[in-house]
């Protein structure tokens, strides 16, 4: 499934996929989400979460690609028009300096999420941070608590983002003492992931 994607665009790039064929891919997508759902009873979280038997992360469920599917189609379809709209300098500069960070935001937000959650677990359950989706309550308080995870995420990526730059002042004594230990971590992590 992971080259699926990649294959979808190029496809999608080279005209081979029109717009009936993206109309396909949002309606037979969000079919199979549906069915997926409440038929075949498939956790509705992308992401493993407290409570669930299953998930559909590790490793990708058809949910997943089912989602995947209808977003690829519903991208497609409002791509001209989207297009249109950012065509503008007002919505097309946020969109710009977003795209500039979106490695870092991509590798930092669990991180922001856990600056938030591992702290307010010492006090107890806090809907939408510490217990689990269970109801449309807990979706109200995931939101209100968003400006507290992207305050968390700027102040990490602030400091992160030199991290993720290319070395052009390290010597070569620190490169590869950097080399080794991502090598010994990684030799740690598949001993550790073997014993489990």
């Amino acid at each position: 499934m992971s080259c699926w994607r990649p294959r979808l665009g190029v496809s999608w790039g080279e005209g081979r996929i029109g717009r009936r064929g993206a109309r396909l891919l949002l309606v037979g997508g969000a079919v199979l989400f549906a069915a997926l759902l409440m038929v075949f009873h498939y956790p509705a979280s992308m992401v493993g979460v407290p409570g669930e038997v299953r998930t559909n992360s590790h490793p990708p469920s058809l949910l997943v690609l089912a989602l995947a599917s209808a977003q690829s189609g519903a991208a497609m379809l409002l791509r001209e028009r989207l297009a249109r709209r950012l065509a503008r300098p007002a919505l097309w500069a946020p969109v710009v300096v977003i795209n500039l960070c979106a490695m870092t935001i991509l590798c930092w937000h669990q991180t922001a999420m856990l600056a938030a959650a591992v702290p307010g677990s010492f006090v107890g359950e806090l809907t939408g941070l510490t217990t689990a989706p269970d109801s449309l309550g807990w979706i109200a308080a995931r939101l209100a608590w968003m400006p507290v995870f992207a305050a968390l995420l700027v102040l990490i990526a602030r400091y992160a983002r030199r991290f993720e730059q290319p070395w052009t002042r390290a010597t070569a004594v620190r490169r590869t003492a950097a080399g080794l230990l991502a090598a010994g971590f990684a030799g740690f992590a598949g001993f550790a992931l073997g014993l489990a």
